[in-house]
């Protein structure tokens, strides 16, 4: 008989025996009773009591002491200190008080007492008083050591706060499979899965959170049967599968199943991982074993795998090429087979690399198959898996390439050598070489006389156009090392403090990184001296066009002058009015012909209209008056710009030099002139559509003709820039580009 059962049985029993005392006057019935009564105490775990309406104690039964150490004596002396100050005790008390009261049985309460060794002691009471005509006169119980079951409930309790505690705070997904359908789930899995409540995947089979089909072509449905069908038999299964969230996203995740007792059922507590960056990885992995797989079989180099001791496992296309063998040929093979015993006792082989990333790097003469000899470059290393590789580079192109730049050194050191002009190479702190014609240029003696000063020494302070020899050097020298190459004129000084000429190229360049400029010096002296003799002679042809000019008006205008005076006079001593009028309209027509004459010698001189209004105005005139010979085309984007007088009579003076030129020698129909101000830039172009001119014949008028060579030594006088367009067609072009400021309006 269980505890339940016997208290139950003790509860009724009393309740009998109550209405016994009350019914039966016989003592032997009482006797008999009381003996009945005697034997159960005696054969129960429960420990029985009584006590008075005033809850004196009037007797305990002996199996108190198991239950709280004491004797039954010692109990009914101390019975209210055992009893604990825990508030569960109120209610029963409350229940002993309305047992006295109504006399009527109450339900069973628990109480906590103290044992003897000071620990607590759960009892569950049952009670019922005992009435005398309507009244209670006694209390009589029994109690049930209820300490093992209530720590067990208590525990169970904690149990499951700590389960659900740890279901709902755990960071892995958590599920609750029963009957196939997940029931429970905890935060972790709405948050991978992107669902609001658990309630959205209550009652659903995982399958419905899956992909129609697993990776391995099963479908999720009947694959995920399988897998909780493993899970139920055997108690526990882990397996891979594909999940998807609520948008569809799918996640590979690692699934762990096992069976637990839950709610008095069998269920699978499911515990899911996201495994889907290790997929990734495995995934990447697999791509780069298949890029290196390919790589290796197509690299250009040739490239050996092998294992500690130098036997060789793999081998690309490029090493058989190389070396003339077949894969079959070298697999199992030491590496040694492509060096001869000479080269070994050179250099031994290296297989003692130990770490991985552990790298030597050596050239070494290795041995084809039909024997010829290869220079080559060995970078070899150690691989993740222990395994040594070898990468095998063919050196006998880098070698034919060093000696074919050795000898192109050998070219450039004896151009530099034999120049005709100076050359320097300088870095940023200064000269580093120079070839021997700089030495001589210099007035030098030897290169390092030269070298050890710097490029100021060879400046005199001021340069002819008034500026600071150190700043424009600095100038050039940071535009030519921003990378621009730079063209100009320098007057230099010797050693000896004598002056010349020179033309100066800076020519920026890199090597290993480092920057440098090469700077040729040009002795440009002779030339200059030709450029002034050029200079005299331009300005005895200008003196000459003077004398021409006085002569035209002497020999033009004198004759004319002459006659007008003569008519005049004839017309003050006649007093024919037919004669008049003959002198009168003679002297209308020498007067014409005289400002005629006049105009003439004053454009010839100086154009009143470009003094006056510009280029512009002056070229539209110089068409009116010349544009019924040949159709011309006037382009241009001036208004009322204007720039400094020499500008402006140089590009005037070229674009009638070359209309003259048309004119004379082209056999041209069409003239289209152009002149635009761009960006600081006076940019004059000038084509005609007649026979032109070839490269042969522009390079000797250029020398010899009187027409070009006036263009070019004025474009020269304004330093400006220019090109004969010599194209294949039909025509002749030329392009004048002048970088000028405006300046204000007249």
């Amino acid at each position: 008989m269980d505890n339940n059962s016997e208290n139950e049985y003790l509860k009724n029993r009393i309740i009998e025996l109550e209405e016994e005392v009350k019914s039966h006057d016989s003592e032997k019935a009482s006797n008999q009773d009381e003996s009945i009564f005697r034997k159960i105490l005696e054969h129960s775990t429960n420990a029985f009591y009584s006590h008075t309406t005033d809850q004196k104690l009037t007797y305990f039964s002996s199996q108190i002491f198991d239950i709280l150490g004491y004797s039954a004596s010692e109990v009914m002396i101390k019975w209210t200190d055992l009893i604990s100050d825990s508030p569960m005790n109120d209610e029963g008390f409350r229940k002993t008080i309305l047992a006295i009261e109504k006399g009527e049985v109450q339900d069973p309460y628990e109480l906590e007492l103290i044992h003897k060794l000071g620990r607590k002691v759960y009892v569950e009471v049952h009670e019922a008083p005992v009435v005398e005509n309507g009244k209670t006169v006694a209390i009589v119980g029994a109690l049930t050591d209820i300490t093992e079951r209530k720590i067990a409930g208590k525990k169970l309790i904690e149990s499951e706060e700590k389960f659900r505690l740890l279901f709902e705070k755990s960071r892995e997904p958590i599920l609750i499979i029963d009957d196939y359908n997940f029931v429970e789930c905890n935060n972790a899995t709405l948050e991978m899965l992107d669902y609001s409540t658990s309630d959205e995947l209550f009652n659903i089979h995982p399958s419905k959170l899956s992909p129609n089909y697993q990776p391995d072509g099963k479908l999720s449905f009947e694959k995920a049967q399988e897998m909780m069908d493993i899970a139920y038999s055997k108690g526990y299964h882990r397996f891979e599968w594909i999940h998807m969230n609520k948008y569809g996203i799918e996640i590979y995740m690692d699934v762990a199943l096992t069976k637990i007792p839950y709610k008095g059922k069998n269920m699978l507590f499911t515990v899911w991982r996201n495994i889907s960056k290790q997929k990734e990885y495995e995934k990447r992995i697999i791509e780069s074993e298949k890029q290196y797989s390919t790589l290796f079989e197509q690299a250009a180099d040739g490239i050996l795998v092998g294992i500690s001791g130098g036997e060789i496992v793999n081998a690309n296309e490029s090493i058989l090429k190389l070396t003339g063998y077949k894969k079959k040929e070298l697999i199992g093979k030491n590496i040694s087979i492509f060096f001869t015993e000479e080269e070994l006792d050179k250099k031994p082989l290296r297989y003692d690399l130990v770490n991985k990333g552990d790298m030597v790097i050596y050239e070494r003469i290795i041995t084809r198959k039909d024997g010829k000899l290869i220079p080559v470059e060995m970078n070899t290393k150690i691989l993740h898996d222990g395994r040594i590789q070898a990468l095998v580079r063919d050196l006998t192109k880098r070698n034919e390439a060093k000696l074919a730049i050795k000898k192109s050194e050998k070219k450039y050191r004896l151009l530099f050598e034999n120049s005709q002009d100076g050359i320097f190479i300088t870095d940023n702190k200064g000269i580093v070489d120079c070839n021997t014609q700089a030495i001589r240029i210099f007035g030098c003696n030897n290169k390092e006389e030269l070298i050890t000063r710097s490029s100021a020494d060879f400046s005199p302070e001021i340069q002819p156009d008034g500026t600071r020899s150190a700043e424009k050097v600095k100038e050039y020298l940071i535009s030519a090392h921003n990378g621009e190459k730079k063209i100009f004129e320098w007057l230099h000084s010797r050693l000896d403090g004598s002056t010349f000429y020179a033309e100066i190229s800076l020519i920026p360049f890199v090597i290993d990184n480092k920057q440098y400029l090469q700077s040729i010096v040009r002795d440009i002296t002779e030339r200059k001296e030709i450029e002034q003799r050029i200079f005299d002679t331009i300005i005895e042809t200008e003196e000459k066009e003077r004398q021409r000019l006085a002569s035209d008006i002497h020999d033009e205008l004198g004759p004319l002058l002459a006659s007008l005076k003569m008519y005049i006079e004839s017309l003050n001593v006649t007093n024919d009015e037919k004669k008049q009028g003959y002198l009168k309209n003679k002297l209308q027509s020498l007067i014409k012909e005289s400002v005629k004459n006049v105009r003439e010698v004053s454009r010839a001189l100086s154009p009143y209209l470009l003094n006056k209004y510009g280029l512009k105005s002056a070229i539209k005139s110089f068409i009116k008056n010349f544009g019924k010979r040949i159709k011309i085309e006037f382009e241009t984007n001036l208004e009322d710009e204007r720039f400094p007088i020499n500008i402006e009579t140089v590009y005037y003076r070229i674009i009638k030099e070359l209309f003259n030129n048309t004119i004379k020698h082209a056999e041209a129909k069409n003239i289209i002139i152009r002149l635009n101000y761009i960006e600081k830039d006076l940019i004059l172009i000038y084509e005609d559509d007649g026979k032109g001119i070839n490269k042969d014949d522009l390079n000797t008028l250029e020398k010899k003709g009187i027409g070009l060579f006036n263009i070019t030594n004025r474009i020269m006088s304004i330093n400006g820039k220019y090109q004969f367009i010599l194209e294949n067609k039909k025509g002749f072009g030329f392009k004048l580009i002048k970088e000028i400021e405006k300046i204000k309006n007249k």
